[in-house]
């Protein structure tokens, strides 16, 4: 990372109130500012949270929808398993017929 990228981030967390520099001659010293990042990670916080609850929403929504889904298709399964054996018992008659 070169020192100007490094300046601009540093420039970045200055704005935002979470570091300030001081000058030391030459030197440009940055403290953090544990407050500041206190009220930051509160704010991520909520913002998780609220995510974390429309996950669950979203899970507990698509359970649903894939037992409805199951549903369907073991009803069809059966179905097309009766009609697989009516079917096999139609042909068993017809080749006992043309036997005859």
């Amino acid at each position: 990372m070169t020192k100007q990228a490094v300046s601009r981030h540093i420039q970045v967390l200055e704005t935002a109130g979470l570091v300030t520099r001081t000058r030391d001659g030459q030197r440009r010293p940055c403290n953090l500012r544990p407050a500041a990042l206190e009220e930051l990670t509160s704010w991520i916080d909520t913002y998780r949270l609220e995510a974390e609850r429309r996950f669950r929403r979203l899970d507990a929504v698509l359970e649903t929808v894939r037992a409805e889904e199951n549903r369907p298709a073991e009803n069809a399964t059966s179905a097309n398993t009766k009609s697989n054996i009516n079917t096999d018992n139609k042909n068993t008659d017809t080749n006992k017929e043309q036997e005859k």
